[in-house]
Formats: structure tokens, C-alpha cells, sequence
């Protein structure tokens, strides 16, 4: 009677294939971390542009969104802490010219009448690419 059971050659060739789909499944997530980075920064911000375009209406009073290139934060105007950008996200500022401070920093305004001085952000992360954007005319902030 035959001994069952698997050899040795056969148990080194199915440790090498889960190692490979193990290495492809840790690298697949790295660059999938980083995508859901970028997607979680720009709905942030979006929700804070929208908080804000809100507070400038109820409140009778402009209210901004700060974005320093140069620090690589972003924060409300008057709230005294910000929040910091993601390692290896590359962020790009528009605004109206009047908005932009040295060339590190700008904000995005809103007026109590909804409407704004428009422009958005666009973040960037290796082959990833978000924008968000606020109408001057509407103030209506949407990302793409």
C-alpha cells in the first residue's frame, strides 16, 4: 500500500505561488492606500468648503478656506488649527489673483450672499488626479 500525501517539490511550488500573490497583494494595496488618501483629502476638503459656503450664508459674513503650499496645511480662516496634507500629495491652489499671498498661500472666500471667489484645488498622488472646485457665481462645490 502507497503512502498518500504531497512532495516536497509540490508543497516549495505551492509556498512559492502564495508568496507571489501574497507580494502582488501588499504592493496592489499600497497603491490603493494611496488612491484612498487623495479621495479622503479632497471629500475633506470638499465637506469644509461647503460647511464654510454655509456659515458665510447663516452668519451674515465671509468666511475662507486657507491653503498653505508652502507648510503643506489647509484650514478654516479664524479657527486657529489646521490639518496637514498627505506624504506625497502634490496640491496645486486657484483662486482669484487678489487671494493668493506670496505665492505660498491663498484662500477661497465665500460672501453671505452664496456666492464666492471660485477656483478649487487639484491633488495629486502618482497617476491620480482629483479636483476640488467651487463656482464663483453659485458658490456650488463639487469634486471631479
Amino acid at each position: 500500500m502507497r503512502a498518500r500525501g504531497f512532495t516536497l517539490l509540490e508543497m516549495l511550488l505551492v509556498l512559492g505561488l502564495v508568496a507571489l500573490l501574497a507580494g502582488a497583494a501588499v504592493a496592489w494595496g499600497a497603491r490603493a492606500g494611496g488612491a484612498a488618501d487623495l479621495r479622503a483629502t479632497a471629500r475633506t476638503m470638499e465637506a469644509s468648503l461647503r460647511a464654510l459656503r454655509g456659515e458665510a450664508i447663516a452668519g451674515g459674513a465671509p468666511t475662507a478656506l486657507i491653503v498653505d503650499l508652502e507648510r503643506r496645511r489647509w484650514g478654516i480662516e479664524g479657527e486657529g488649527r489646521s490639518h496637514g496634507l498627505p506624504d506625497g500629495l502634490a496640491v496645486r491652489l486657484v483662486t482669484a489673483r487678489a487671494e493668493v499671498h506670496g505665492g505660498s498661500w491663498g484662500r477661497i472666500v465665500f460672501y453671505p450672499d452664496g456666492t464666492s471667489t471660485g477656483g478649487g484645488l487639484e491633488l495629486v498622488r502618482g497617476d491620480s488626479r482629483m479636483l476640488v472646485l467651487v463656482d464663483w457665481l453659485t458658490g456650488r462645490v463639487w469634486v471631479e
